[in-house]
């Protein structure tokens, strides 16, 4: 076959003999394993990619925050955009405002507690963007920053506006119900 493009007639490489079963049941057993994975998944460990208001258990109230950085809690209000948060996990580890779309900051040598804009989003290696949850009994958190023993907190101490309370940093404290946060829906 001189001059002949002798590529042109070759099978493709998912019709080639072995070579399709093996992809097959790769294929297969990928999809089953992320199957089972997602139903094996324990309920309380369910923070999803979907945004919802992450409310003290202490106060009762949500985490809030503004287009300027601030960040506070206040009575909870469905719908409310400024309340919504999702907890990206693996690799980025933070929590970004809905409304917004700002990161949650916090400073562990001023113990303040903000939110950022990142010219490429909240996923980077920027510590003070970064947290965990530690989930501390059925259906509650605690909020850690990356490599600190500082948790999001809060309690009935109003903010500098009068109307809502403070959020702020504190040393992790299993027992103190201002560190702990949960999902509403």
């Amino acid at each position: 076959m001189e001059g002949r493009d002798f590529h042109r007639y070759r099978r493709p490489v998912w019709a080639r003999g072995k070579l399709s079963y093996r992809r097959v049941i790769l294929v297969t057993s990928m999809l089953l394993g992320s199957m089972v994975g997602v139903l094996a998944a324990p309920a309380s460990a369910a923070l999803d990619d979907e945004w919802h208001p992450l409310r003290n258990v202490q106060t009762n109230l949500c985490l809030d925050g503004d287009a300027h950085g601030n960040a506070y809690a206040l009575p909870c209000s469905p719908g409310n955009q400024y309340q919504m948060w999702d907890w990206t996990e693996s690799p980025d580890f933070n929590w970004k405002q809905a409304n917004t779309k700002r990161c949650l900051n916090g400073n562990p040598s001023t113990r303040k507690v903000t939110t950022s804009h990142w010219f490429w989003g909240c996923g980077n290696m920027i510590s003070n963007i970064k947290w965990y949850v530690e989930w501390t009994r059925p259906g509650q958190f605690q909020v850690v920053l990356w490599n600190t023993d500082w948790c999001l907190d809060s309690n009935n101490e109003p903010d500098p506006s009068g109307v809502a309370r403070k959020v702020f940093l504190s040393e992790c404290n299993v027992d103190d119900l201002g560190q702990s946060w949960r999902y509403t829906w």
